[in-house]
């Protein structure tokens, strides 16, 4: 079993999600279309890394934290994410 990962602030969060989350194809988030998120992204932010619905797909492979469900975009400057505002307001709460 490899070990699960949990990024240890905000900022390590932000640049995670930004080389994962957001250039994947499972999460087409627009603010829309909020149903259409990535359950693993949701999931890793509201539980604690003890919680069993943590997801086991992010996790530590060869020492670098990882997201195995992730499936690139076929077009990477394509990206459905939260706007300019929201991420804004996002980084108030950090």
């Amino acid at each position: 079993m490899q070990k699960k990962y949990q990024p240890s602030n905000g900022t390590e969060r932000m640049i995670f999600q930004a080389a994962h989350c957001d250039m994947c194809s499972k999460d087409r988030y627009t603010e829309d279309h909020p149903e259409r998120g990535c359950s693993i992204l949701c999931n890793a932010l509201m539980y604690s890394v003890d919680d069993k619905e943590y997801p086991q797909q992010w996790c530590v492979i060869n020492g670098k934290p990882t997201c195995t469900a992730f499936k690139a975009r076929k077009n990477p400057t394509q990206r459905n994410r939260r706007s300019k505002k929201t991420n804004l307001n996002q980084l108030k709460l950090l």
